[in-house]
């Protein structure tokens, strides 16, 4: 895509040597896991995100600098095909044409459509050959950007330039500080900066959260101040609130501040953006979460404890709407009073200031304070 646009990315873009891959066999294995939960699914993208964190936490994992030795990508694809294969067909008890249809029907990649029922083999299952011939062409495609990205982004640091490590996903999903069990199976902290780029905590010096004006969800897991009425749905419509990954609907509610405060401290927070202000703009009465009432008991901290969660009815402080369409707001001070009132409420509530909102999708739509 980039180089259909012209542009230039040699010496630009990089890949760490110690990425591990996600392979047919982590797909075709997350789907059947998912299958097999029956009604206690976790509500997995079906990428092969979770089996491919296994492979790597039991260092049977195939990392991208593998791509380039034959003989040991050889190995480690034929012993960990045997054995996923054999866990798919014998304790998932998936059949080999079970298998070709999870492959063609819920394995697309990309716009297109492609499905992944290229990788099929009659008698396997999966192939091993066609998966060895991809997986050594895409090594020779990569092997220009493979780099110690660690010490690319230490020397950079080094020379006093700025780094901006973007994270993914949210806390709520951290497989340690999350909704266990509905949760990635990565670290989605601020943690992970150090941990996923290779840098010391010393080197982080600001900490941006982002949160929206409201909550939403996507996939299983306990919402409390999930909104099942027109008002979630009307948050849904006016917020687009479909997943990124997956098209999935997401789950909306009112801005929950126990979440906020959580996400304050976990990720030592040094300041917020709220984001989607303007999807509140025609409502008559906007609420945010001050606390939960949990079987007669009053909670005011997080907790990531399911039943808890599950049984928690949210206690709601209630602000007036500004019913005006601030999309064209480029000015803190040009918002409406109802507005501000509610961002200073929320900044009070949560001990981190608001350093930015942001009123609509594009980028002079983001308002620094």
């Amino acid at each position: 895509m980039l180089k259909k646009k012209g542009i230039d990315f040699q010496d630009r873009f990089f890949i760490s040597k110690n990425a591990h891959l996600v392979t047919p066999y982590n797909r075709l294995l997350d789907v059947a896991m998912e299958f097999s939960r029956g009604k206690g699914k976790i509500g997995t993208t079906g990428r092969g995100i979770g089996p491919t964190y296994s492979d790597k936490a039991m260092r049977t994992g195939i990392r991208i600098a593998d791509l380039l030795d034959h003989e040991l990508l050889k190995d480690k694809l034929k012993n960990n095909l045997d054995i996923k294969l054999n866990l798919i067909k014998k304790v998932y008890n998936i059949s080999n044409e079970e298998i070709k249809k999870i492959l063609k029907e819920n394995l697309v990649e990309g716009k297109d459509g492609k499905n992944m029922e290229r990788y099929f083999d009659a008698k396997e299952g999966l192939s091993f050959d066609i998966i060895l011939k991809e997986f050594l062409e895409l090594g020779e495609y990569f092997r220009p950007f493979l780099a110690d990205t660690s010490l690319i982004i230490n020397n950079a640091l080094n020379n006093g330039r700025s780094v901006l490590a973007e994270g993914a996903q949210g806390l709520l999903l951290d497989v340690d500080f999350g909704t266990y069990p509905y949760v990635t199976s990565s670290n989605p902290s601020s943690g992970s900066i150090c941990t996923g780029l290779g840098v010391g905590p010393t080197k982080v010096n600001e900490i941006l959260g982002v949160m929206k004006a409201y909550t939403t969800r996507v996939g299983c897991g306990p919402f409390p101040t999930e909104d099942k009425s027109e008002t979630g749905k009307k948050m849904q419509e006016l917020g687009g609130e479909f997943g990124a990954t997956t098209g999935r609907p997401r789950r909306c509610g009112w801005f929950d501040s126990l979440i906020a405060k959580y996400a304050v401290r976990v990720n030592g927070l040094t300041g917020v953006l709220i984001s989607k202000l303007d999807v509140l703009d025609r409502f008559e009465t906007i609420k945010v979460c001050i606390g939960y009432d949990h079987k007669g008991r009053e909670i005011t901290e997080f907790s990531t404890e399911e039943k808890i969660l599950e049984d928690c009815i949210p206690s709601y402080k209630e602000f007036k709407g500004w019913n005006k369409d601030i999309t064209q707001v480029r000015k803190y001070d040009d918002l409406p009073d109802e507005a501000k009132t509610y961002l200073e409420e929320i900044e009070k509530i949560i001990g981190v200031p608001i350093v930015m909102i942001s009123v609509g999708p594009s980028r002079d739509q983001i308002i620094r304070i």
